[in-house]
């Protein structure tokens, strides 16, 4: 889905635990470079789920950043957090335990002390609209 206009800290501010109602979307060559992709990976009977888990994930769960970003301005950076197994994980990742353990992970990732909507802001998006529903993330903005 294409972007009208690029997001900011604050437009993102209401989504932090608490998804958006609708899809967001990338700017134009982001989202072509996105479909281009997800051809590439069909015409080698490729899914997008299997190349998330055997191409894209190192950990469990592994934070990565997104090679194609919604779009946002340039002081914020697009990360996904990737679960091949969730079971471990016996809360909603909305709620305020799902709030210290995602900061736990990202301290730890970026070796830094880090506040939730200071510093970064996550969400996992709705069922209805999620891109890649196979594979448990959310998505991670972090401000530069």
């Amino acid at each position: 889905m294409i972007m009208e206009f690029e997001l900011t800290w604050d437009n993102l501010l209401q989504y932090h635990r608490n998804p958006p109602p609708h899809q967001i979307g990338r700017k134009e060559d982001t989202e072509i470079k996105y479909q281009t992709h997800l051809q590439n990976l069909k015409n080698k009977n490729i899914t997008i789920s299997d190349h998330i888990k055997n191409s894209v994930m190192t950990d469990n769960p592994s934070i990565i950043q997104n090679d194609f970003p919604y779009w946002t301005n340039n002081n914020i950076q697009h990360y996904c957090i990737w679960w091949s197994d969730i079971s471990s994980i016996s809360f909603d990742i909305s709620s305020d335990d799902g709030e210290k353990y995602v900061c736990h992970l990202v301290e730890n990732h970026f070796n830094k002390q880090m506040k939730p909507s200071e510093n970064f802001i996550y969400f996992e998006n709705k069922k209805e609209n999620k891109s890649i529903p196979d594979v448990m993330h959310i998505h991670l903005f972090i401000k530069m």
